[in-house]
């Protein structure tokens, strides 16, 4: 994240783009892209005070996707949240502020340094997100 925020030029100071984080082992939806940006384009209305999107959860199998594939749900960000997970630039600087925080957790993965922060300074904020996972972990 430092480097993307504070190394790639064009991305400097740019308040209307979201960086999503996937690994090598997602496979993402076809309209995943798209939803996302529904998603974005909705916040003001549903969750102003989101401060995350996530377009994955932990089902697998599909069989909401019928019934809940155009919801968002809203929720106060938890790990289980962190599959296809964007992060803005307004919640990269609120993370830099407590930098030595987080790379000073002792934990076992990065989203649980995150945990810590969203517990103890950032006084749980919001998610959206999809309410038909499209993002599988493989």
């Amino acid at each position: 994240l430092n480097y993307v925020f504070n190394s790639i030029e064009t991305l400097q100071n740019r308040s209307d783009l979201l960086l999503l984080l996937l690994e090598e082992d997602f496979y993402l939806s076809p309209d995943a892209l798209v939803f996302l940006s529904k998603m974005e384009n909705e916040q003001a209305k549903l969750c102003p005070e989101c401060l995350f999107f996530t377009l994955g959860n932990l089902e697998k199998s599909g069989r909401q996707f019928e019934k809940l594939g155009s919801k968002v749900s809203i929720a106060y960000w938890h790990a289980r949240y962190n599959l296809g997970m964007t992060v803005s630039y307004s919640l990269w600087k609120l993370l830099v502020k407590y930098a030595e925080e987080f790379c000073n957790v002792d934990d076992y993965n990065w989203d649980w340094s995150l945990v810590y922060l969203v517990q103890q300074r950032l006084n749980y904020p919001r998610v959206m997100w999809s309410s038909a996972t499209r993002l599988i972990h493989l």
